[in-house]
């Protein structure tokens, strides 16, 4: 069974469904249910956990090097043991997601990343930042050492998405006909091929999550 998952536009729904995501992104428990992606029910606040699969290409992260589906990067100041991010930048690609029911493509554009995995470089008084990273920072105009040739604190964190991860996405789920699809009715009767969009609420977010706290049971 293959369903295409689809993350672009709205859908007019109720409160409730907002209500709930945007408490999930802020990190307060979770009270949406997990279902496979044939299971899940039109209109409905919905949770599907799969594994993360390269569809056409994926990226190379530009930190480690790793051929990834999605990445962030952040750039912080550090002072007094506390971090001030001054630049951010990330990038992702369409993917697939699976579960024993079927296989989902996801277009990530417009929905917002949990990351879990993440690779950390530390720049100091007397600890140099790695040379690709060094190398990565002066190719966007920052600084990593000052007038007198002293290390710049920074704090350079890269979060990654690879083949293989267990993501959940998080959404209200819309049926809808697939023209390029195969029916998976006797003929005659509801024979159309479906496919399965995940779509955000009015004022939010689709949300694609790494955090195993957030893949519910």
């Amino acid at each position: 069974m293959f369903v295409e998952v689809v993350i672009l536009g709205t859908l007019v729904v109720g409160g409730v469904a907002l209500y709930a995501v945007n408490r999930v992104a802020r990190g307060a428990r979770d009270p949406i249910r997990r279902c496979t992606i044939r299971d899940a029910e039109e209109g409905r606040l919905v949770r599907i956990v799969g594994e993360m699969k390269a569809d056409q290409e994926s990226i190379r992260a530009p930190l480690s090097g790793r051929e990834v589906l999605a990445y962030d990067v952040t750039v912080a100041w550090t002072q007094y043991n506390s971090d001030e991010v001054f630049h951010t930048e990330g990038e992702a690609v369409p993917f697939l997601l699976s579960d024993d029911s079927g296989l989902l493509r996801i277009d990530p554009c417009a929905a917002r990343f949990e990351f879990e995995v993440r690779t950390a470089f530390q720049g100091g008084f007397l600890n140099a930042l790695a040379p690709r990273v060094v190398e990565y920072l002066k190719a966007r105009s920052i600084q990593t050492t000052t007038a007198l040739g002293f290390n710049v604190g920074l704090m350079v964190r890269e979060w990654v998405l690879e083949p293989g991860d267990t993501l959940a996405v998080i959404g209200i789920a819309h049926w809808e006909s697939d023209p390029s699809g195969v029916p998976t009715a006797e003929p005659g009767y509801r024979d159309t091929a479906k496919r399965l969009r995940v779509i955000a609420p009015p004022d939010g977010q689709v949300l694609l999550t790494a955090r195993p706290e957030r893949h519910g049971e």
